[in-house]
């Protein structure tokens, strides 16, 4: 079967793609392997959307069977990676990643693909090199805006995020993950109005998209008083920087070492347990703080699906 580089059937999974309408593209993709069962480029497109649909395992098949039509396509080896990323298969991502860097380094897929890897692996750092390599070819590249956001605001960075995302939205209003970094950022300023219209607009573009069912969640508790006073709290602590971490670990060791000082009512003047007199009810306040968050997010996603309103 001759390969068929023009297919209207695989421009439209294409778009079906970017709009999110994943098995509409994968129904668009078996027409085309139907009539075309060596096009390695539809093969690759089929992982990309077994993959947003968490189906992991077909993926890897669609995907070998793409290298094995045609490994020298940097977007195949892309796709390899974001497949291997996925199964937290770190050297094989790598792998994938630095090849589709090396058929095309003009493309600035390949440098998000490790810099994505980098994050994963908690080394902001590494993935904001690759970040920047990625903007440096592509200033409007906007998956590497969004990454870049998403790494400022977990960094606590908000001013940082809020102007990097907003770079991404300029030059696509909808672009989902920029959406749901300027969403997040503007929750946590405070302003749940704008962040609900950021949650409202993620969610009409992908009603089951769990970033915006969690980020429309998140604003819902955010309103709540009692979460909002949690919130004004932790966020003062996280002011301290790395101060903040090492309060929340003595916090959470204290509260091992206060059951001691609690049962046996003795040591009332060791330091152990002053300490654990100031630190346990901060451990108690993080960890049953967080404890709720989760819930409350949870129980917020839940009623948010059997709404009608999406």
């Amino acid at each position: 079967m001759p390969w068929r580089r023009n297919d209207r059937d695989l421009d439209l999974a294409r778009l079906q793609f970017r709009q999110g309408n994943h098995p509409a593209a994968v129904d668009s993709l078996k027409r085309v392997l139907g009539r075309d069962p060596e096009n390695a480029g539809a093969f690759a497109l089929l992982a990309l959307c077994r993959l947003n649909q968490d189906r992991i395992d077909d993926a890897s098949r669609a995907i070998a069977t793409a290298l094995t039509l045609d490994a020298e396509t940097s977007f195949h080896q892309w796709v390899d990676g974001l497949v291997a990323l996925a199964r937290t298969d770190w050297t094989n991502a790598e792998r994938a990643f630095r090849a589709a860097v090396d058929l095309d380094a003009a493309d600035p897929e390949g440098y998000f693909g490790l810099a994505l890897l980098w994050k994963a692996r908690m080394k902001p750092k590494r993935a904001l090199a690759w970040l920047e390599l990625a903007l440096k070819i592509d200033p409007e590249h906007l998956d590497s805006l969004a990454l870049a956001a998403d790494i400022a605001l977990e960094r606590n960075d908000l001013a940082r995020s809020y102007e990097t995302a907003e770079r991404a939205l300029r030059v696509d209003p909808q672009h989902m993950s920029a959406c749901l970094v300027m969403g997040e950022v503007l929750c946590r300023r405070g302003d749940t109005q704008a962040a609900l219209d950021h949650a409202v607009l993620a969610l009409s573009q992908s009603p089951d998209h769990d970033g915006a069912l969690e980020l429309l969640a998140l604003i819902r508790a955010r309103r709540n008083r009692l979460f909002a006073l949690w919130w004004r709290g932790e966020q003062a602590l996280k002011r301290l920087g790395p101060a903040f971490r090492v309060i929340a670990v003595l916090s959470l060791v204290m509260i091992y070492a206060s059951l001691d000082w609690l049962f046996e009512g003795h040591g009332l003047l060791s330091w152990k347990y002053g300490l654990a007199a100031v630190f346990f009810p901060l451990g108690i306040y993080f960890a049953f703080g967080h404890m709720a968050l989760s819930m409350m997010i949870e129980w917020e996603k839940r009623k948010i699906r059997l709404s009608s309103s999406f």
